[in-house]
């Protein structure tokens, strides 16, 4: 695979559930483009179950332990003002992705920002070396016209685009869009639309307070116990589905279709201007994403108890650590779906495989087009949010592996749904407890217990 004089777009989703795209799921109708057959690469992973850590992994090629990019400042504000906890920054010594395609020649291009100003927040250096910066995401189809603008044939471009419309709970859609195979859902309390959100949260969700008070039935404990942990607008929405009792798993679902489809006209305009211009027959596009998502996906324990059935990416199953990886070369012949395990530290030594760049910068992976990924075993992530324990994950193709400080190991297992004690044999789940080995004096990092002896003794005071 070359693509050596080839422009590239990233469009990279925030939280994105994979199993629901046409590219992972036949005859599924959602992200189809018109860009040829794909090539798909089935065992692709985050580094990280938070967007912020593992955005710093696609953009360095290194995993956490090396990047230590942790917390940023829209988080400390939200949760830890009082702490002055500081915002982790990438090292200016490590060149990042847009810098490396600067240095070979590329017009370099950068979205991201509102709605998510806290994962593309520019002091960190996701964008050193764009020499286009657009501070918002990809996120209505009235940005098509200025992306398409900026993708000429004035030299080859290199562009990076976030779209965070599927992330919670940026998945409502405006109210001017409709599609006749992907309708709203009928006597839902979730907000039809974005503007009827807006309006929810600035009154304070007084409708839906009115209604958990008087179906209190509808929810479980654990659930009402964690309103004052949570943020309003996400605790509510996830109130809205349980008030819609058995229909609130599909009603959230079709939300969730609708996000992909708006996305994905949004990518199909540019893709066909790019075709009008006649850039697309050398032009390499890529779809990818931060992050996985959970998207309700139900855990049976072994003590009998149902988990994670929410829709987040802050989850510790399979799904939430899952992502795409799909390249539409152009004049493509036929899909091929590649099996490696593969992981964000691999997509800067991918493109310098791909483009001939001359340098690899400070990554620790590998192409995905390499022998090397073919010998991975497993992959590991790493999990870090101030006042939670730091988590280690070790996956294989059939599961991961959990390992939390001051908890036993957990094993999920993808094709059953179960989750297991690390201790028990599960195929592959021996492997991933001697390959954790190393990983685990990650759970004792001083710096990161520091943080929580702090919030700890902070919110335990009399």
């Amino acid at each position: 695979m070359n693509c050596r004089d080839c422009n590239v777009i990233v469009f990279n989703f925030s939280s994105l559930h994979k199993e629901i795209l046409s590219q992972y799921s036949e005859g599924s109708p959602l992200l189809q483009l018109n860009a040829g057959p794909p090539v798909v690469f089935q065992n692709h992973l985050t580094t990280s179950n938070w967007p912020y850590q593992a955005l710093a992994s696609q953009h360095t090629g290194q995993d956490l332990k090396e990047h230590r990019v942790f917390n940023n400042w829209y988080h400390n504000d939200i949760h830890w003002k009082k702490f002055n906890l500081k915002t982790d920054i990438i090292d200016p010594k490590t060149p990042v992705l847009l810098e490396l395609a600067k240095e070979n020649g590329m017009r370099t291009i950068f979205w991201g920002g509102k709605p998510h100003p806290s994962f593309y927040d520019g002091a960190v250096g996701f964008h050193r070396g764009a020499d286009v910066v657009v501070k918002r995401s990809f996120h209505y189809q009235t940005d098509v016209p200025e992306l398409s603008q900026q993708l000429d044939s004035s030299g080859r471009f290199f562009a990076f685009v976030n779209i965070t419309r599927v992330h919670f709970p940026h998945l409502i859609l405006p109210g001017g869009w409709s599609h006749p195979e992907y309708p709203l859902p009928k006597d839902s309390q979730i907000p039809a639309t974005e503007e009827l959100f807006w309006v929810e949260n600035s009154l304070g969700w007084k409708r839906l307070n009115k209604l958990v008070e008087a179906n209190l039935d509808a929810f479980p404990p654990n659930f009402l116990r964690r309103k004052s942990e949570q943020r309003a607008a996400y605790w509510y929405l996830e109130a809205a589905r349980f008030l819609d009792r058995g229909r609130g798993r599909e009603n959230f679902l079709a939300h969730y279709r609708r996000a992909i489809k708006y996305s994905e006209e949004m990518i199909n305009s540019v893709i066909e201007d790019l075709r009008q211009k006649n850039l697309l027959q050398k032009t390499l596009i890529v779809i990818t994403a931060d992050t996985g998502d959970n998207l309700m996906t139900t855990y049976l324990g072994d003590d009998g108890h149902r988990w994670h059935n929410y829709i987040t990416y802050m989850q510790q199953t399979p799904e939430s650590f899952s992502i795409p990886l799909v390249f539409y070369f152009p004049e493509s012949e036929k899909k091929l779906d590649l099996p490696p395990l593969t992981n964000h530290t691999d997509l800067i030594p991918t493109f310098q495989d791909l483009l001939a760049w001359k340098s690899r910068g400070a990554s620790s992976g590998e192409s995905v087009f390499s022998d090397a990924v073919y010998e991975r075993r497993w992959l590991h992530s790493f999990n870090y949010r101030p006042g939670k324990a730091p988590t280690v994950f070790l996956h294989n193709k059939n599961g991961v592996l959990v390992n939390e400080a001051g908890h036993g190991g957990r094993y999920y297992e993808k094709s059953t749904k179960k989750i297991f004690s690390a201790d028990e044999e599960r195929e592959g789940s021996s492997e991933l407890r001697r390959a954790s080995v190393p990983y685990l004096p990650l759970l004792n990092d001083p710096a990161l217990l520091e943080i929580n002896e702090k919030i700890r003794a902070e919110t335990q005071a009399p």
